[in-house]
């Protein structure tokens, strides 16, 4: 009975470790879209040309 009972926790240990696997990966693809949006308000936001002959650069260097 012992080498069944060490099957089913392994089991459920990997169970466990593949659901923590994808919480995180869920919250990462959460993160990137929030930060890609607020990306968008920024550019969105910042003025599309300049007055005069003085042309601009944006670094966006991270």
């Amino acid at each position: 009975m012992e080498m069944m009972e060490s099957i089913a926790n392994m089991a459920m240990s990997m169970a466990n470790t593949q659901l923590q696997a994808q919480m995180s990966t869920s919250v990462l693809k959460k993160a990137m879209d929030t930060q890609a949006a607020a990306v968008e308000t920024l550019f969105d936001s910042m003025p599309q040309t300049f007055p005069g002959d003085v042309g601009y650069m944006f670094d966006a260097t991270a």
